[in-house]
């Protein structure tokens, strides 16, 4: 794996929500349908020491 210039929990698009866990703000929110047929927004998840391309 290549070296990441940092972590999700030192990035400005992320937004601790528990712990260790939060969420990426990145990119709208993701769009899927509840049980019921009703529309869900979430954004995802990550955890504090992962990280990506998109860091900030």
């Amino acid at each position: 794996m290549p070296n990441l210039p940092g972590v999700c929990n030192e990035c400005d698009y992320y937004k601790p929500r528990v712990k260790e866990e939060g969420t990426c703000l990145r990119y709208p929110p993701q769009v899927s349908l509840s049980r019921a047929g009703y529309p869900l927004t979430h954004w995802p998840k990550v955890e504090a020491d992962e990280g990506c391309g998109e860091f900030k």
